[in-house]
């Protein structure tokens, strides 16, 4: 009764931590296992794929959060004659994205809504013709990107929540190296020893004996 009525907990900040509703997982299984195959696979048959211990939300999405950057390299002409370039400035431009997809009952992600948050970060200015410069307008100016977004790999985070109240979920991958689908431990097929945890719950699957056999 006491993990219904905190399954049924309403409001606008999540109750469970992402172990806690791991360990809570963990705990109702061992306490089944004295269930018969027979009634598990029933069971199994009734229960929504995905159902969040905070707030019992069937809708599960996967959020994808990295960090891009690219150089950017701006000029300004000279119309006296004097330079080239009346200025050159160099500038890296950074990109926080956000991909939110939601999970489909196969543990596939559907279509993605992404958000981004940019910043330019000025490296080096160089004035040639101070003249041209200081009468120039913004709107003189000409900007060329030079390459292509460079993600930063360190900077990725992979994270399943809930749709409804965002409370976090422990999860594993389906391959290697964040490969395949995507395995919510709060999931009612939920089987640690067939997927690859994501990186950061490696400790606590490992607590509770959910790493594979070697």
């Amino acid at each position: 009764m006491a993990d219904e009525r905190e399954r049924q907990s309403e409001g606008p900040h999540p109750v469970l931590s992402a172990e806690e509703g791991a360990d809570r997982v963990h705990r109702r299984h061992r306490q089944s296992k004295d269930c018969s195959s027979s009634a598990e696979r029933t069971d199994e048959a009734e229960t929504p794929t995905y159902t969040c211990e905070n707030c019992g939300s069937h809708d599960f999405v996967l959020v994808h959060i990295h960090t891009a950057r690219r150089r950017i390299r701006r000029t300004l002409a000279c119309t006296c004659g004097a330079e080239r370039f009346a200025a050159i400035q160099e500038l890296v431009e950074w990109q926080r994205c956000t991909e939110r997809a939601p999970l489909d009952e196969e543990h596939r992600t559907d279509k993605s809504e992404v958000d981004y948050d940019k910043e330019c970060e000025e490296q080096e200015f160089e004035v040639y013709c101070g003249d041209c410069h200081e009468n120039a307008s913004e709107w003189q100016w000409e900007s060329d990107t030079v390459g292509d977004w460079e993600t930063d790999e360190e900077s990725q985070v992979f994270q399943v929540r809930c749709a409804d109240c965002n409370h976090e979920i422990e999860f594993g991958w389906s391959h290697p190296d964040r490969g395949g689908r995507v395995w919510p431990c709060e999931s009612s097929d939920h089987n640690p020893w067939l997927s690859w945890p994501e990186p950061r719950f490696i400790a606590a699957w490992k607590r509770r004996g959910w790493l594979r056999p070697r």
